[in-house]
């Protein structure tokens, strides 16, 4: 809830440490992780991209690529991967028409590179 409704009043610094903290939590603790838990923090760190990617959060596009190149963590980024494109594509109501745009428009332009790197 505090990504997707309170999100804009988060401090700025709050905002960059989550966005730093959380993907390093997921790739060093997902092993261990029950999978629901493991799904809910790809959640968080999917709605946090779609607030703020690529503004924001430069590298969050990127390094969901970078999983899925990696044969040890390919799993992960594909779960990230598949949750990214749901969220971008159809993203909830609480975006401004203007921000859904945006997100297909930025989620399009990345799919040649997605298709190279799953075929």
């Amino acid at each position: 809830n505090l990504v997707n409704k309170m999100w804009v009043g988060v401090a700025s610094e709050d905002k960059a440490e989550l966005r730093g903290c959380l993907p390093k939590l997921l790739l060093s603790q997902h092993a261990l992780l029950p999978f629901f838990i493991r799904n809910k923090l790809c959640k968080v760190i999917v709605d946090i991209g779609r607030q703020d990617w690529p503004m924001f959060y430069h590298d969050f596009f990127s390094n969901t690529l970078q999983l899925v190149q990696s044969p040890s963590l390919a799993p992960l980024g594909l779960v990230l991967l598949k949750m990214t494109s749901e969220e971008l594509v159809c993203p909830r109501e609480d975006l401004s028409v203007a921000r859904k745009e945006e997100l297909k428009k930025l989620l399009l332009d990345q799919i040649p590179t997605v298709l190279n790197l799953l075929t």
